[in-house]
């Protein structure tokens, strides 16, 4: 994934992998995670505890849950607010 295409993104969806997350907390995009296994567990915690996004531990989500996640993080600005701080520590 293209950290270029990532920044004209308003929310990424993700299994949980690493690397996907850490893309997009270096764009500065939050984010839906859902999965289970490995570390996702954790990840997916803190990106709840964070604000960074709504982790979901479940192995796979309706269109239902997935929408109406995409929704509350759309309508809540905080979403938006905690992560935009994030790219300008990263570099």
């Amino acid at each position: 994934m293209c950290l270029l295409t990532l920044k004209q993104v308003d929310v990424l969806v993700t299994n949980g992998g690493y690397g996907t997350i850490q893309q997009s907390l270096r764009a500065g995009v939050p984010m839906i995670v859902s999965g289970n296994g490995q570390d996702k567990l954790h990840t997916g915690t803190l990106i709840n505890y964070r604000g960074f996004g709504i982790y979901h531990a479940l192995p796979q989500v309706t269109p239902g849950l997935l929408t109406e996640t995409f929704d509350k993080i759309m309508g809540n600005a905080t979403y938006k607010y905690v992560v935009s701080y994030l790219p300008v520590l990263w570099d």
